[in-house]
Order: C-alpha cells, then sequence, then structure tokens
C-alpha cells in the first residue's frame, strides 16, 4: 500500500507535467479531464487505497495559499487572505459553479491548546485563464479576503486581550484539505475604547484618474511611473528608524502592509499590517492617538490609471505583552464595483494598491513615508449573472444569506428556506450540523441588505403567501422599522447609527462608507410565508412626495418564530434524590424535538466521569426523538464519588436574527454518586 509521501511525489510529477503543457501566459492550462485528475481523482484514489484522512493534502498549497490573518476590533471582522497561483484546478469556468475556498477560524486566550471554534466562511473560485494586465505584469496570483464577523473578549485598557488566532485553508470541503493553516495574534477592543473614525479621507471622484484628482498635501504629488510593481518591493534591514532614508526603500522595523485583497462578502478592500515591536508607537494601552494610516488606490478597468480610493486608520499602541511575534491588524474600506464587473464570460481583473505610514496620511506610491511600504496585487471582480439595472432595486442577502442560496420561488418543499450548502456571510454554514444540506428557514430580525444606489429612494414590501385569492397583485405593506448602520465616518464607528423611514416607508439609498453593510432593512414578521420586495423611489422637494421608478421580483421566505419550540425532556431512573453508587448504571428517558432540528446532545459536568452516553437501540442526534421518547445509559464504574449535573440540549437550525444564533431548549438534571 502506497504511503502519503509516494501520493506526494506522484501528484508533483503530475503537476510538473501539466507545467510542460503551459507554454504561455496566454495558454489556457491543461484540460477539463486533467484538472479532475490533479484535483478529484487523486483523491478519489487515495480513498479507495484507504490512505485519505482529513490531513490528506494539508500545507499543500500548489492551488492556493492562506497568506495573512488580520482582524479589525472596531468592526469586530476577523479576516484571511489567501492567493489563488494557478489557472485551473478549481472545477471550471467563471460560467460554471466552480469551487470554494474555506477558511475555518479558531481562537484562544490562554496560549495553551484551550482553541475555540469561531467559525467558517467561503468564497467562489473559478478556473481564470494566465494573462498580462496593462503593465505586461502577471494577473497571477489573485488575492482574495474571506471576512467573519467575531467579537472578541474585552477588559479594562490596563488589561490588554490579545488572543491567539488560528485559520485554516480548504479547498472544497471542510475540514483541511488541499490548503494551509496559519496562526497569528489580535488585539482586543479595550471595554472602555472611544473608538474613532475609521475613514479620514475620501477620494472626491471614485471615477477620475488619480492624476486629476485634488488631494490633500501630505498625500504628495502625481509621479510618471504607473507600472512600478509595489508587490515587489523589498523590506529593509531591522534598522532604526532616524537611519533610513527615503531613497533607500520601505522602513518596515515597526509595521508593514503584508496583504491586500478584494472581500465580496464585505464589499470592501482590505489591507493587512503586521505591527512588529513591543513598544515605538508612542502610546500606552489607554490611549488614542497614534494611528497606522492606509491609503488604498485601484485601477477598475486595467488601464494603467490609479483612481484613489481614500485612507483609513486604526489605533496603535505599546503593548509590552504582546508577543515576539507582533500583532495582526486590518484597515478595511468599502468599494462599490458594481459599475465594473461584467457578465460571467468576461473576465474582470483589476489592480489595486495600498500604502502604508505610521501617524501620517501615506505619500502617494512609489513616494515611500519615513515608516511604512505599499504593495500592489491583483483582485477579480465578482461576476454577477444579471444585468444591473439602475432603475430596478437589487436585494443581494436574505437574513444575510446570498439570495441565490435561497428557494426564493413558490414551487417545490423548501420554498423560502436555504438550499443545500447555504452560507451565512460573516457566520458560517446555514445548516451547521452533518454535510450541511438541509433547508433552513429564518426567524427573529430578517436583515434585508443590498447594493446602494445613491440619489434615490426604497422600502421593503411584504405580503403573507399566498396572496389574497381575490387580489392576486396585492401590493403588500411597507415595513415601518427601523434599521441600524455601521458609519465609518461617524467620530465613534463602532456604535450603530440608527435611522428611521419616512411615514411611508422609504429610506434614502446610503453611500457605502455611511453603511458598510450594506443594510437595507430590517424585518421581524410573524410566522409563516412571506413575500418581500423592494420598491424604488425618486423624492420631488418641490411636492414632498415620491414618485415609483421601479421594483424588484417577489422573493419568498419561510419563518419560523419558535412555534412550536424546541423541546427537551430529560429524566433519571434512580433512587431519592438521585443518589447513586459508583460502578451502577445509570438510566434515563429523554425527548429531543424541534420544528426543523439541528442536533441534540448530553453533557455532564463537572468532568469527572470519562464515559460518554449511550442510547439504547441507537439513535442519530440529527434525528428528532419524540414522545414517549428513548432510553439513555451512563456506566459509571472509572468514576470519582462527587455530585454531577447532566443535561440535555436540543438545538434548531432555524437562521435566528440573520447570524449564527439558533433556537434551543435544555434540560438539567442533578446527581450524587458515591462509594
Amino acid at each position: 500500500m502506497l504511503d502519503k509521501y509516494v501520493w506526494r511525489v506522484l501528484f508533483l510529477a503530475l503537476l510538473a507535467t501539466a507545467s510542460l503543457a503551459t507554454p504561455s501566459l496566454t495558454s489556457p492550462g491543461p484540460s477539463c479531464h486533467d484538472d479532475v485528475y490533479e484535483r478529484t481523482r487523486l483523491r478519489k484514489l487515495r480513498l479507495e487505497s484507504g490512505q485519505e484522512s482529513p490531513v490528506a493534502f494539508a500545507d499543500d498549497t500548489t492551488y492556493e495559499q492562506l497568506v495573512c490573518i488580520g482582524f479589525n476590533p472596531v468592526l469586530n471582522l476577523l479576516s484571511a487572505t489567501i492567493k489563488v497561483k494557478l489557472p485551473y484546478g478549481f472545477n471550471g469556468g467563471l460560467c460554471t459553479n466552480g469551487s470554494f475556498e474555506y477558511v475555518r477560524f479558531w481562537v484562544n486566550y490562554d496560549n495553551g491548546l484551550g482553541w475555540t471554534e469561531i467559525g467558517t466562511t467561503r468564497v467562489n473560485t473559478h478556473d481564470i485563464l494566465d494573462s498580462l494586465d496593462c503593465c505586461k505584469f502577471p494577473t497571477k496570483p489573485l488575492y482574495y479576503t474571506l471576512s467573519i464577523n467575531f467579537e472578541p473578549d474585552h477588559k479594562q485598557c490596563e488589561t490588554p486581550v490579545l488572543p491567539r488566532i488560528r485559520a485554516t485553508l480548504s479547498w472544497n470541503s471542510v475540514p483541511s484539505n488541499w490548503g494551509n493553516t496559519l496562526e497569528a495574534t489580535i488585539q482586543s477592543l479595550s471595554a472602555t475604547s472611544n473608538s474613532v473614525a475609521t475613514v479620514v479621507y475620501t477620494g472626491l471622484d471614485s471615477n477620475s484618474p488619480i492624476d486629476h484628482m485634488d488631494f490633500p498635501d501630505s498625500v504628495g504629488e502625481g509621479y510618471s511611473d504607473r507600472c512600478i510593481p509595489g508587490q515587489e518591493v523589498l523590506s529593509t534591514s531591522q534598522t532604526e528608524v532616524a537611519e533610513v532614508q527615503l531613497d533607500a526603500g520601505p522602513n518596515v522595523v515597526f509595521e508593514e502592509l503584508t496583504c491586500l485583497g478584494l472581500d465580496w462578502g464585505q464589499s470592501s478592500l482590505v489591507a493587512t499590517v503586521h505591527i512588529k515591536q513591543r513598544r515605538g508607537y508612542l502610546a500606552t494601552p489607554c490611549q488614542n492617538h497614534s494611528f497606522e494610516y492606509v491609503s488604498f488606490w485601484a485601477d477598475w478597468n486595467d488601464t494603467c490609471s490609479w483612481v484613489y480610493l481614500g485612507t483609513t486608520k486604526f489605533n496603535v499602541h505599546n503593548f509590552f505583552t504582546a508577543p515576539s511575534t507582533g500583532l495582526m491588524y486590518t484597515a478595511v474600506l468599502p468599494v462599490d464595483v458594481t459599475k465594473f464587473s461584467a457578465p460571467c464570460n468576461k473576465t474582470k481583473i483589476a489592480r489595486v494598491r495600498a500604502a502604508l505610514a505610521f501617524n501620517q496620511i501615506p505619500p502617494q506610491p512609489p513616494i515611500l513615508p519615513i515608516r511604512g511600504n505599499y504593495i500592489e496585487t491583483h483582485v477579480h471582480l465578482q461576476p454577477y449573472n444579471l444585468e444591473i439595472n439602475p432603475t430596478i432595486p437589487r436585494i443581494r442577502l436574505i437574513g444575510n444569506v446570498p439570495l441565490q442560496e435561497i428557494q426564493t420561488t413558490p414551487n417545490g418543499p423548501i420554498s423560502g428556506m436555504t438550499i443545500e450548502k447555504a452560507f451565512i456571510v460573516g457566520h458560517g454554514f446555514a445548516d451547521p450540523s452533518g454535510d450541511n444540506s438541509r433547508p433552513c428557514p429564518f426567524g427573529g430580525t430578517i436583515i434585508i441588505r443590498g447594493e446602494p444606489f445613491v440619489g434615490h429612494s426604497y422600502r421593503l414590501m411584504v405580503r403573507p403567501y399566498p396572496p389574497p385569492p381575490l387580489n392576486p397583485d396585492y401590493p403588500g405593506l411597507a415595513v415601518l422599522d427601523y434599521i441600524e448602520v455601521t458609519d465609518l465616518t461617524h467620530p465613534h464607528p463602532g456604535i450603530p447609527v440608527r435611522i428611521y423611514p419616512s411615514p411611508e416607508g422609504y429610506f434614502n439609498y446610503l453611500a457605502p462608507l455611511n453603511n458598510f453593510e450594506s443594510v437595507l432593512s430590517w424585518w421581524t414578521p410573524k410566522q409563516g410565508s412571506w413575500q418581500i420586495r423592494l420598491e424604488m423611489a425618486q423624492f420631488s422637494q418641490m411636492t414632498g412626495k415620491y414618485s415609483h421608478e421601479g421594483y424588484s421580483p417577489w422573493y419568498m421566505v419561510l419563518v419560523n418564530q419558535r412555534d412550536p419550540p424546541p423541546y427537551a425532556y430529560l429524566d433519571i431512573n434512580g433512587t431519592e434524590c438521585n443518589d447513586i453508587r459508583i460502578n451502577d448504571k445509570m438510566s434515563g428517558n429523554f425527548v429531543a424535538t424541534s420544528a426543523y432540528l439541528d442536533s441534540w446532545g448530553f453533557d455532564i459536568a463537572p468532568g469527572g466521569i470519562p464515559q460518554t452516553v449511550t442510547v439504547e437501540g441507537g439513535a442519530d442526534p440529527l434525528m428528532p426523538v419524540s414522545k414517549p421518547g428513548k432510553t439513555w445509559n451512563l456506566a459509571t464504574n472509572q468514576a470519582r464519588a462527587c455530585g454531577y449535573v447532566i443535561w440535555l440540549t436540543v438545538r434548531d437550525r432555524t437562521v435566528v436574527d440573520s447570524g449564527g444564533a439558533r433556537y434551543s431548549d435544555s434540560m438539567v438534571k442533578g446527581f450524587c454518586l458515591h462509594q
């Protein structure tokens, strides 16, 4: 039987053969058959040979590689940047389903073995041919950033919280497979922090070349060579700041911009910054007057004309308790690339640039600041399926689930629920257990998100499904609930800004900087089947009225507001007060049901009983246990004398409040073990 090293040698030989068959950058690469052989058939052979394991191709970065982890403590956004290296191996071109890159996150607060899973995020990838940009540089690798919502523990500023983060990249599966793992340390925002605006300057006209724009003096003058490969600028050696000259290369002794990618889920450019030292940042953990500034540029249409997008900043401090490896941060700038994207039959690859400087707005590259550097990368603009019509409002996410991952048409048994492998943006799979394939309804507050059409107004219309039989064209009612948005230009962006609609339910579309998550509506419906759509209008200052412009289609949403709620029942077949001798077998009865069951499970505390609970006759924790229930058993022969509790938890898979929350119920019983 071949061991894993022989398989790796065979794989590398196959890769070398494929490389010989790719004579130029414009070559389409291997055929679909070769692709399947390298990425899918080889893995199947390993399965058949018994050599497969969850880490069969761990640390294989031939196709893709996780290169950075970073955290934005104001936005509570944990990000990972990957680079896709090859033009093939991703299950098809842009007009196919392609494949997914998954990143799974864990957190550790004590530098021990106590890793706690945070969640998983993903991005869709495809076969994209090699090409040259307008500067004749190769467009590979392509950089994608994936983010997940994460709020770490908080303490007072005198006791900084610096958790360790682990991220694992995997192609087309979870857990690890064809990917690698990174670890980094991040900073949690202080419990008493007064966060400051993260966006300090924005482009005056995002469609104008950089040469024709008006900039602050500190940004610098224009430059003559627009094709300097910023990603190839080398770091300086570990020297003192005073010894670094502007013409000696970038000074990255204290901080360094390490990654730059496009985050499709957050519609943002994300730059990762490595803070390397424990001192040198002119601020204690309780002070907020020192900043790292990051400016962004883009060449969306690959015309060799840079467009300035904006400058962001974040606080930095002297952390004497920081690890020697430093801290990782991200600077995030929302971007609207819908007008630059293209249908799937046309590949759009853009050049993007970011520049870093300490306590000042970075000068315009290739000019270097006293402290900092700049990089350039290539990003892929997500293709769209339908032509973007500025008179038709668009819904992109319902309950933070992409529209295309919900059965939004009123036919089929899962109408209004998520489809197989659906994903909650920033949180993880909609169905959190098993093979993630079960349909899920929505509950709690359902957040509607979509691209803005600044200068227009909109409102969310809702109606029960089916509509009244005597009025099938019933237009529904407007949702009159307020919304809360994250305004990156607000003096304190960590505090949500509450916005109320007009009496008719209309909101004005906000620019991405003023509405980071692109929130359109908060809707808390009653139980049942519903249809929703957006109505767009123009407000007239002269008449004080809204004039109708267009509608989105009607979309189905199935709502479960805990009716009926999950139900957990547990009892113990014991003596009075559940007083049990060690070596006696414990048993009892349990019931575990839910309208849309996720799973059920037992827990025991404290952990002095090494055995786990078993179910008589067997039972699948992903299937309900209805009345009269089943018998559970627990062996006590290896336990120590103590007081214990056993509890049963039943979890529902309804997507609650547009995030990772789920309905649940539990029941707890206490017992004593003695000699």
